[in-house]
């Protein structure tokens, strides 16, 4: 979920707050919590939130906490990322670019020319991304993010460290 539909979802429940007055200290500390440096800054930002509004918009605030951890688990990836993966954009956008292209033809002739365009989509996608750079320290928090979702097992290694011992040797 990005932060933009948790916003709408948290004004559009039954206690919505009308006044600008009222959301004006309410989002700064939203968006504060969304944006913290880690989960843990994130979390004690959002039980604030709670324990302030809590009592006053208890639909709105139960709408805040239901898709919180959703919102804040890009913050468990390198910081460098933080800005590319904290929305679906690049993916949403891929799926509307793929629509687009299929609706001007009206079927395919076969599975492959199916799949070129496909692949031609994501490729265009995938160069959003030439432009991350990444040290060795965010290549081993990656690293270790996949071992904890038990991506990588503990004893093996990944690509990334294989062509690393390749490359320098």
């Amino acid at each position: 979920m990005t932060f933009s539909k948790g916003m709408r979802q948290f004004s559009s429940g039954r206690d919505r707050l009308y006044s600008d007055q009222i959301t004006w200290p309410i989002t700064p500390m939203i968006q504060a919590a969304y944006y913290a440096p880690n989960q843990e800054v994130a979390r004690m930002i959002a039980a604030q939130v709670l324990e302030t509004y809590q009592s006053q918009y208890p639909s709105a605030m139960k709408s805040f906490q239901d898709d919180w951890e959703a919102c804040i688990a890009y913050l468990c990836c390198p910081a460098v990322h933080h800005k590319r993966i904290r929305t679906t954009n690049l993916l949403e956008r891929s799926f509307l670019e793929e629509r687009r292209r299929t609706k001007v033809i009206p079927r395919f002739f076969s599975e492959k020319s199916c799949l070129k365009l496909i692949f031609a989509t994501l490729w265009r996608a995938s160069q959003n991304w030439q432009g991350v750079r990444m040290s060795e320290f965010e290549r081993q928090q990656l690293k270790l993010l996949r071992r904890e979702l038990g991506l990588l097992p503990d004893g093996t290694q990944d690509a990334v460290g294989l062509k690393m011992q390749r490359f320098a040797a």
